[in-house]
């Protein structure tokens, strides 16, 4: 390799600096054949040479060895799928193993202490300091994960462990990872507090606001939790000081249901569940109560959008009067959390009301299509996807049922139908072997592409599979999550910033950008399912497939005050300037639960709504 321009000027100063020890005769005169004889390095021996050889050939011996070792105890027996939950239920908190806790090394063999205890510090505009370079047995397991990709990854027929010897290191190794998340997420949050404060975004290039979303401070109110999950109570304390003062929903303005619901209420909710603060209730009952109007249908599909002031609601005209099945199937974990909490009938009235319209549907094979007629409850029967426009819906059956308790069967036979009409109709296998998921027309037709959303797919099958759902599938559909999700992480790694597009083909050996669809927004799908697969499985291998993914954002999104989208992922100089605030309610909360090995989130007493906000379940 050619040596750079700064190492060939620091050998240059060395050179310099020998030869002026040596003084300047020295510098002048050419040196005799002689005195080159008498300084030349002595000649091996050929029992020296063997000498040589052998311990070279000992080395890479050693070193297959240890790369052998670590394969066998990195792969274990795949647990049955049975046992997820118990296993769950009784993980313990981490506790060291070896009494020395310099245990991480860095790339010169510098020890490095466990890191130190997160403080509850505001937040600076500066970015992570960067982690240290990986050696030894640690470096050796993270590569050996990495470069799995044979028929067992891609069939999701695999597990690993992380082996006892390096159970310390890799602990303090995740909680590293953990704290450069929780600091990204500082920087980007210290970068709206200085330029957007109250509005709904930053524009993190140039420092600039805007208000996509009603001006009532979305990035606020969507990351209350998040502030509350990392432990930054000093930053959730102003928080919460500007909501109670300034957010004021009696506005004459129309707003999106939908987006309302999973990123207002929701985040409200959530709020008052993690800080028992009445204040987050009372304005989450203001803003559902202006959405109720929404729901005055036959069907009891809520239109589209909605008047804040007038309860004026209207479906968009681009759908021809119809309403979308992700939206209207994304309403019910919240209404129902708040008719529990405020005691307050009308809210679970209008999602009663809806799903036995829902119910009583005409389905295919368990799957409904992407617009349905808000008057007579059917749907159009043209496009079967579990990506945009539909996803939530299925999402939402099941996490309906875990906040029941499990008890209602409707619910959890919905569900089960419903992944049984999609494992038939959409899971397909490219020429590769990658499954994906893929969208299906009435006419039959198939699209080999799979969105980015619809990466949530993998996370959404495994918290199936925890909660026992469908005993008959569930080794079946854990499989499905496993496969999926190593098609996710592929979908990253096949693109020149490392980050997947919106949407991606899977008709050759590897994913390829759609050419209408190459932007990434700061989505947070496929580090959701990895978050929720090394929660319900253990397996190490999403977290090394989910920080190889973050890699990629923390490098091409970051600007000088935040993370903003990408126009084309397979451009590394194609910075737009906005940051969606689902950023700081999804993406950074999922990536720094990845690498938590408490139960910050229990999946057993929680449910995230479909924006990462965490509800508790009914008792």
């Amino acid at each position: 390799m050619e040596a750079t321009g700064l190492e060939k000027e620091q050998r240059a100063e060395a050179s310099a600096e020998r030869a002026g020890q040596q003084g300047p005769k020295a510098m002048d005169a050419a040196p005799s054949e002689e005195a080159l004889r008498s300084h030349a390095a002595p000649t091996e021996s050929p029992a020296q040479a063997q000498d040589t050889v052998a311990e070279a050939d000992l080395h890479d011996s050693e070193e297959r060895e240890a790369q052998a070792q670590l394969e066998e105890v990195a792969q274990c027996p795949i647990t049955p799928p049975s046992e997820l939950l118990q296993r769950y239920l009784d993980r313990e908190p981490f506790r060291p193993k070896k009494k020395v806790p310099g245990l991480l090394r860095g790339g010169d063999d510098v020890l490095l202490r466990p890191p130190p205890a997160e403080k509850d510090e505001y937040c600076a505009l500066s970015p992570p300091t960067p982690l240290p370079v990986l050696s030894g047995d640690l470096e050796r397991f993270v590569s050996l994960l990495l470069e799995k990709d044979g028929a067992e990854i891609k069939n999701g027929k695999f597990q690993f462990a992380v082996p006892d010897a390096l159970h310390d290191e890799y602990h303090y190794l995740s909680e590293y990872r953990a704290k450069y998340v929780r600091d990204a997420f500082c920087f980007a949050w210290a970068g709206y507090r200085k330029f957007a404060w109250g509005a709904d975004e930053v524009h993190p290039r140039s420092g600039g606001r805007g208000n996509n979303w009603g001006g009532f401070g979305m990035t606020i109110l969507d990351a209350l939790d998040t502030l509350k999950l990392l432990g930054l109570e000093k930053e959730l304390s102003d928080a919460t000081e500007w909501v109670e003062k300034n957010v004021e929903f009696d506005r004459y303005v129309s707003v999106s249901v939908f987006e309302t619901n999973i990123r207002v209420v929701g985040g409200l909710l959530a709020a008052y569940d993690l800080t028992e603060n009445k204040m987050f209730l009372k304005k989450a009952r203001d803003i559902a109560d202006r959405l109720l109007p929404a729901f005055n249908t036959p069907s009891g599909y809520p239109k589209s959008s909605i008047n804040l002031k007038t309860g004026e609601a209207q479906v968009p005209s681009w759908t021809r009067g119809k309403v979308i099945l992700a939206e209207l199937g994304s309403m019910s974990l919240e209404y129902l959390y708040l008719a529990r909490a405020s005691k307050e009938k009308k809210y679970k009235k209008v999602i009663d009301k809806m799903y036995e319209t829902l119910k009583n549907t005409p389905t295919a094979d368990g799957m409904l299509s992407l617009f349905l007629n808000p008057n007579t409850g059917k749907h159009d029967g043209q496009t079967f996807s579990m990506g945009a426009s539909s996803d939530s819906y299925y999402e939402y059956l099941l996490k309906m049922w875990i906040q029941s308790g499990k008890k209602d069967k409707t619910l959890q036979k919905m569900y089960n139908e419903a992944v049984d009409g999609f494992t038939k109709r959409l899971l397909r296998r490219s020429p590769s072997g990658l499954l994906y998921c893929g969208e299906q027309s009435a006419s039959g037709s198939f699209k080999a592409e799979m969105g980015h959303l619809t990466c949530f797919v993998g996370g959404m099958l495994a918290l199936g599979v925890l909660h026992n759902v469908s005993p008959a599938t569930s080794e079946r559909d854990l499989e499905n999550a496993k496969a999926l999700a190593y098609s996710c992480y592929l979908m990253y790694r096949s693109t020149q910033t490392g980050i997947s597009a919106e949407g991606m083909f899977f008709n050759g050996d590897k994913p390829t950008v759609n050419s209408r669809a190459t932007y990434y927004i700061l989505r947070p799908e496929a580090l959701e399912t990895m978050y929720y697969l090394n929660q319900i499985t253990g397996d190490p291998i999403y977290r090394e497939w989910g920080w190889e993914m973050w890699k990629g954002i923390d490098t091409y999104c970051r600007t000088n005050y935040g993370y903003t989208h990408l126009r084309n992922v397979n451009d590394k100089a194609s910075q737009e300037d906005r940051a969606e605030s689902f950023f700081f309610a999804e993406t950074l909360k999922y990536v720094y639960l990845l690498f938590k090995d408490e139960k910050i989130v229990d999946l057993t007493k929680q449910v995230f709504n479909t924006e990462a906000h965490p509800l508790r379940v009914f008792k």
